[in-house]
């Protein structure tokens, strides 16, 4: 004789359940916008904490940078949304052609994080400020004007003509930058010789005008 196939009928959900199933999935939602938001120096802090184990103390590590997520070929641009905000060069931001000097001007955006521990354009914005606005303004003041050959076929100049000339208004000096950076914290100041040098290779990558930009060979 056949056994009965057995039934197994859903659970029932009562309305108490599926109210806390709703508001676990909206402080989930809520968790992950909150670590999305989360503050450079906080990230640093975060992934400092989660280092710090034995295995990262050993000297005969070796470690290994690459990102190739949008990777693409010299002379075909897969698409024109590349870089993070913190890292993007200025013709990346005006929507205007760019080359692989870009990546040169991200890899000094990363270097001046790694000796200071801050991001050069951070991009702060303001009334009537926009933080790209806030970024392009900081690199002008820094670096110099956005040059012609750049802006004369900006998708965006209109947005960014004020920042793009004048900046913000005043002069900073890329040893003052490093130097608040370090404020405070007079143990890991550099000393003033290896500031100049250290500035010196950064204006190699910092450029505002692509042209102007080191090739990665000569650095």
């Amino acid at each position: 004789m056949d056994t009965p196939a057995r039934i197994e009928s859903a659970p029932f959900v009562t309305p108490a359940s599926k109210r806390e199933r709703d508001e676990k999935n909206k402080s989930d939602k809520k968790r992950k916008r909150d670590d999305q938001g989360q503050s450079p120096k906080e990230i640093d802090e975060l992934v400092r904490t989660q280092s710090s184990g034995p295995e990262f103390n050993d000297p005969n590590m070796q470690f290994r940078l690459n990102d190739l997520g949008i990777a693409c070929f010299v002379d075909q641009h897969l698409t024109d949304d590349i870089q993070s905000e913190y890292l993007r060069a200025p013709e990346i931001t005006l929507e205007a052609p760019w080359d692989p000097s870009v990546d040169i001007f991200s890899l000094g955006c990363l270097l001046f994080q790694f000796i200071t521990g801050d991001l050069p354009f951070v991009g702060r914005p303001g009334p009537g400020v926009t933080a790209d606005q806030d970024r392009i303004a900081t690199l002008v003041s820094t670096f110099g004007p956005i040059p012609n050959v750049v802006l004369d076929n900006a998708a965006q100049r209109q947005e960014f003509e004020q920042q793009s000339v004048n900046g913000l208004g005043f002069p900073i000096s890329l040893e003052t930058m490093v130097g608040q950076s370090f404020a405070g914290d007079t143990q890991g100041m550099m000393p003033i010789d290896e500031l100049e040098l250290f500035c010196d290779f950064l204006r190699k990558m910092l450029a505002s005008d692509p042209r102007e930009r080191e090739h990665a060979d000569a650095l």
